[in-house]
């Protein structure tokens, strides 16, 4: 038979283990000590205390909610069945009704302000910089501050706002970004990069070089933003257009009797386009790398492969003397008779390199004639050289006696366009194509 003794010995075991299959193990939950109570009497302590927290948290009044004892059955189970016999620290998302969560919501707007009213009196943390100015690297140290971080806190409010007993936000100061910061380190590296790139433009053979130390006045990184600010790169543009251009320059030219002129390039030449070559060297520079620019992507006008010389490929046209040339691969391939419009006045030729605009078949002239009525011609060949609407074109109301004789140009001149014999328009039409040059002169 047992002894006494060892009967209690068995009682007080049997009850020991009772008592832990229905009472928590060293646990706490939302930092409340729960140990030794069961679900039910957790769940009392737990709703019953008031949740206390360090004086560096904000803790937002109202806001504590009860804790349902579902949950904490649910840790209960989860901690009984587990042989770790060290402390546990749990914590329970609560479930929140809506008049709750809609107070929680009005309260972010009033705890904004509560942030700005602490900030207003309070120094700003200021973060290192590295910037560019005048084409040198310029840095300033960060400074401290004792203000809130109001983006932090915030951040930290949305994230308690539906899952928190209580929301309580750390009082964090903002700290500044430093120079051993990474982000700093990374701009630096970076500013640095870009004052040792060029741009460069190639024009033809020749390149031009832009090193962007020269011509970055300022650049800073604003929102991990790369931003520049130039000077002086518009004015080079400028000044290296008058050396290359060939739009409104004078080229030599050899006339069909081998005579060598000078002629302006009206239309047919070309000139950079400063303001798109200015925008893409800007935007070259923002993408941190050295870049080759060919200027034919950023001229206006046409001819630019050749530069500052007409083609093998043109068509010549001598007022003095009323004749029409077009030469292909430098050889004569169709020469007419022309007449034209008058030297001077209201409805002359204009002289200079044109280009023809475009080719039609069967087109209608509309104008103006010197008395003020309208004309109306049809022509079954037109090549417009001006935007004004000068071309070459045939012109059967013409009498054949008319064409290549300068006595007739002051009683049959044109409105200032090039009248070619019917008969002989059609080849020079089968000869000629769009943008092909004209060299107009007397």
């Amino acid at each position: 038979m047992l002894s006494v003794a060892a009967m209690l010995i068995a009682v007080l075991l049997i009850g020991k283990f009772i008592y832990q299959d229905n009472n928590f193990k060293k646990t706490s939950i939302n930092n409340i000590d729960v140990t030794g109570l069961n679900p039910q009497q957790a769940t009392n302590k737990l709703n019953k205390t008031q949740l206390s927290y360090p004086k560096m948290y904000y803790v937002v009044p109202k806001t504590q909610v009860k804790v349902p004892e579902k949950e904490v059955e649910r840790i209960f189970k989860s901690r009984n069945q587990s042989n770790n016999n060290q402390r546990v620290y749990e914590a329970i998302n609560v479930h929140l009704s809506k008049k709750q969560v809609a107070y929680r919501n009005k309260f972010y707007k009033t705890f904004k302000k509560i942030i700005d009213s602490h900030n207003q009196d309070k120094k700003p943390a200021v973060n290192a910089k590295v910037v560019i100015n005048n084409g040198k690297l310029e840095a300033t140290a960060s400074h401290k501050g004792t203000a809130w971080d109001k983006t932090t806190m915030l951040t930290e409010y949305r994230q308690q706002l539906t899952i928190s007993p209580v929301i309580a936000i750390k009082k964090v100061i903002k700290q500044p970004i430093t120079t051993h910061d990474a982000v700093y380190l990374k701009e630096k590296t970076a500013l640095e990069k870009l004052l040792s790139q060029e741009q460069v433009l190639k024009v033809h053979n020749q390149k031009y070089s832009f090193n962007n130390d020269h011509y970055i006045k300022k650049a800073w990184f604003k929102n991990n933003k790369l931003h520049i600010q130039t000077l002086g790169l518009s004015d080079q543009i400028a000044k290296l257009n008058k050396s290359v251009q060939s739009l409104n320059e004078k080229i030599s030219f050899r006339k069909h009797n081998g005579q060598t002129i000078k002629v302006n390039n009206v239309t047919y030449g070309w000139k950079l386009n400063a303001g798109r070559l200015v925008d893409h060297l800007k935007a070259d520079m923002l993408t941190q790398g050295s870049h080759i620019l060919n200027a034919k992507n950023y001229i206006d006008g046409i001819g630019y492969n050749n530069s500052k010389t007409i083609s093998k490929n043109y068509v010549e046209v001598d007022l003095r003397n009323l004749q029409e040339y077009a030469y292909k691969n430098g050889k004569v391939v169709c020469h007419n008779p022309i007449m034209s419009g008058t030297i001077t006045g209201g409805d002359k030729t204009p002289q200079g390199v044109f280009y023809i605009l475009y080719k039609q078949r069967d087109a209608v002239l509309k104008g103006l004639n010197n008395d003020g009525s309208n004309y109306a011609s049809p022509v079954s060949y037109w090549e417009p050289v001006t935007e004004e609407g000068v071309g070459l074109h045939d012109s059967p109301w013409q009498p054949s006696m008319v064409y290549g004789n300068p006595a007739y140009r002051s009683q049959y001149h044109s409105h200032g366009c090039l009248n070619n014999p019917p008969s002989r328009m059609g080849k020079l039409y089968e000869n000629t194509y769009q943008y092909e040059p004209v060299v107009i002169y007397y």
